[in-house]
This record gives C-alpha cells, structure tokens and sequence, in this order.
C-alpha cells in the first residue's frame, strides 16, 4: 500500500482539492518571485499590491523559496507531494536563518534529516504540525554547533543585550545567554509564573524588580543516550541541546528509560518513571495535530484499566483533557502498536489517521540522536589527533 500523508489521501476529495490549491500556490509564487538580481524591497511591493498581501508575507514567501532550493532532497519531496504550505516552509527559513550563513556540509546535513522526517512511511499519516516541525529543526541547529571563537568574544562583550522600542506604548527586550544559562532562567520564571498565576512576560518583570520571588524547587528534566558520549540531549519544556550544552549540565539523579519502557505497574495511578518514559516518547498529546506538551496531559489508558489494561508504556497516551473527553465519549478510538508507539486513530464516519510519537524517545528521534552522537564523536577524535600530531 503507498504511504501518504493525510493531506495528500488520493481518495478523498477535499485532501485532493486542498493539495492541487497548494501546488498552485507553490507554482504561482515560483513563477513570480524576485530574481537574485532585482530589488528586493520593489519587488516585494509590487507583488504585495498585486496580491493583496503584506509586504512582509511577500518577503517571507520569497526567502522560503529560495531557501527551499537550497534543500534539494526537501524540495524533491514538496514538488512530489504539495504537502508543504507556505507557513511551513517560511518556518524552515526562519528556523534556519539563526545558522546565519550556512556551510554546505551542514546544509546537506539538515536537508538529509529534514527529508527523512517529512517522508511519510505509512498510509494515512498524519503531516508534522507547523510546531513540531519547529522542534525538529530547532533540535537539527542544536547540533551543528554554529558558534565560533569570534561570537564567544561578542557574547563576552555581552552586546547581546538591547531594549526596542514596540506599538502602544510598549516596549521589547532582547538578551542572549548560553543555553544552559537560559534554560535554567526559563525554568524559574515558568515556576514564578504558575506560583503567583501570572504571564511569563509579568513574572520575569516582578523578579527582576524584586516584587516577587520563587520559593519553588526547580527540576530541569533531561533525556539523553546514556551509551553515548557526545549525544545531544533533550530538555522537557525547552528542546534539543548541543552536546556540549548537556555535558555542561550534571544530573543529581538519573532514571533508565530503558527499564521505565518495560515496566509495569498494579496501580491505576501511572508512577513517575512508567510516565516519564511515556512524555518522552510521546512528546505532545497524541491526538492527530493536537501540540499540548506531553507533561501538561493525562496518560490514558488505551484498554481500561478496569477491563484488564496494564498501567505500562505500552497501554499508556498522552491526550490533553479536550481530546481525552472525546476518546471517552465514544467519538474516536485508536490502536496502538505498543513496540513503537504509533498509534492509529479510528473515526466514527469510517476515516482513520496514524500518528507517530514526536518525543526525545520515539525511535525516529532516539535513532537520529544516537546517528548525531556517533559523528559527534567520531569529529570530536579526528579533531584531537589533528592536535596531538
């Protein structure tokens, strides 16, 4: 049977009709974007006059596509599926775009990867959202490990702190940290805001002013290869990390996913351990689209624990409470396969979705960090016998 994306089912004619609407769309933009060699700024205007949309969509559009064309095996797939709208492929170049200017060989890096985590390998398949697609190449950059000797000496000038002016009388601020340094302020704003139920934005105001303080513990919750030295690692609530960010980063306490995956427990209640592995492999909520955080959802019981369902990673999903209601109710069933996670949903009307698992632990992500610490390794001994010779 053929894989495809749902967005892309041959038998069904809205997917049909949707997906010839963005071929168009891909098509048209190609046909009349920019030149390398005309004005940029003109030309975005003339196109946001003559299409009705702002001159920034039209600059976001153009440098999409040309950042696309530096992506041959992503660009392969696009022009065989038309699956990519123009909100993600503007989030490719976004994302990207904080490389700055990026070497071949990592670009061929990221496009490999980015190819193998857009190609649909079943029937029915649930397109990555526009969030997840963000996390998989923020976690891509992470690795890549852009910053040289000349952008440490500017982070020690520390010129990555600025004030700008914003609309209605507010204004912005931008600061840069290493991420370890970041990761931990972010924990404990996020920890001050749901202590005194304020915004982040309000609670990081209130602690610098000293109008508050956190009282609460702070836990930064890490999943990293523990067979592998220079693995990447994942952070709960942050993303992926270099390497050399989580060799920076000591755990007071470390538990074995491994162990966590085959466990199984009497209790209805799920232990911390059977969970933390099910977040890990999950990711989000596990409704078709749905980016709630794992960690910020129930863990369903696939088989009902009353009806002899196991309290074990292979019975257990993420769903958030709106789309654990909709499972109970009876509007919507899912199957799962309990080696891999992935999990086919069952609709009333006869559809049906498959959706993979988008967590540090799904084997998609667990294979490629793995694949990353291996090269990592293997670059970081090459470079020490070039110093010792």
């Amino acid at each position: 049977m053929d894989t495809y994306y749902v967005v892309n089912d041959p038998k069904d004619p809205i997917a049909v009709r949707a997906t010839e609407n963005r071929k168009q769309d891909y098509l048209f933009w190609n046909e009349v974007k920019p030149g390398l060699e005309d004005d940029f700024d003109i030309s975005c205007h003339t196109l946001a006059t003559r299409t009705g949309l702002s001159e920034r969509r039209t600059r976001d559009i153009t440098m999409a596509l040309y950042r696309l064309a530096e992506l041959p095996l992503t660009m392969a797939l696009q022009e065989t599926y038309y699956f990519l709208d123009f909100s993600r492929l503007i989030t490719i170049d976004a994302v990207l775009s904080k490389l700055g200017d990026i070497p071949t060989e990592t670009l061929e890096r990221i496009d490999q990867e980015l190819a193998r985590y857009l190609t649909p390998t079943r029937p029915g398949q649930v397109l990555p959202s526009n969030t997840n697609l963000r996390r998989k190449l923020n976690g891509l950059i992470a690795v890549e490990n852009p910053n040289t000797e000349e952008a440490e000496e500017t982070d020690a000038r520390n010129d990555s702190y600025f004030t700008y002016p914003s609309f209605g009388g507010k204004a912005g601020l931008a600061v840069e940290f290493d991420e370890a340094t970041l990761i931990a302020i972010d924990e404990h704003v996020c920890k001050a805001a749901e202590e005194h139920n304020l915004s982040k934005a309000e609670a990081l105001a209130k602690m610098l002013l000293g109008e508050i303080e956190s009282r609460a513990k702070v836990v930064l919750h890490m999943y990293r290869a523990h067979d592998l030295e220079a693995a990447p690692a994942f952070i709960r609530g942050f993303g992926w990390i270099s390497p050399d960010t989580a060799d920076n980063l000591h755990p007071t306490q470390t538990r074995n996913m491994d162990l966590a995956k085959e466990m199984e427990s009497e209790s209805y209640v799920t232990p911390p351990l059977i969970g933390a592995y099910v977040e890990g492999r999950d990711g989000v909520c596990r409704w078709p689209g749905c980016n709630r955080p794992a960690e910020t959802c129930q863990k369903d019981h696939r088989i009902d624990h009353s009806k002899g369902g196991k309290t074990a990673g292979s019975n257990l999903a993420s769903l958030c409470q709106h789309h654990h209601n909709i499972k109970t109710d009876g509007g919507a069933f899912y199957i799962m396969d309990p080696h891999t996670g992935d999990i086919v949903w069952l609709f009333d009307d006869g559809r049906w979705e498959y959706d993979e698992p988008q967590g540090p632990l799904a084997p998609k992500n667990k294979n490629w960090a793995l694949t990353v610490g291996q090269a990592i390794a293997a670059r970081r001994a090459a470079a020490k016998e070039r110093n010792d010779s």
